[in-house]
């Protein structure tokens, strides 16, 4: 898995895109995202899709936060197969 996800503007300005630099998302269009103070996590879903879901194309989706724009280091030690964990600080 690639190591980094990257987040930029999007054309609504209350909304950041989001990339993923990795095929762990290969296998799932849905995620379900969770942000806190410098921290955000990123769940797969296949099946059960939550109705908040985003829809991903190629590795790219947008959603409604305030989140630092960059490129960002996935936290490998605690992400797995199925979530995501990215630190901003």
């Amino acid at each position: 898995m690639s190591n980094t996800i990257t987040i930029s503007r999007s054309s609504n300005s209350s909304y950041r895109q989001v990339k993923i630099n990795s095929d762990w998302y290969e296998g799932s269009e849905f995620f379900t995202v969770k942000t806190s103070d410098g921290f955000m996590s990123i769940t797969k879903h296949y099946l059960d899709v939550p109705a908040k879901a985003y829809k991903s194309i190629r590795g790219y989706f947008h959603f409604p936060t305030d989140i630092p724009l960059g490129k960002f280091e996935i936290d490998e030690e605690e992400s797995n197969e199925d979530e995501l964990i990215i630190y901003f600080e």
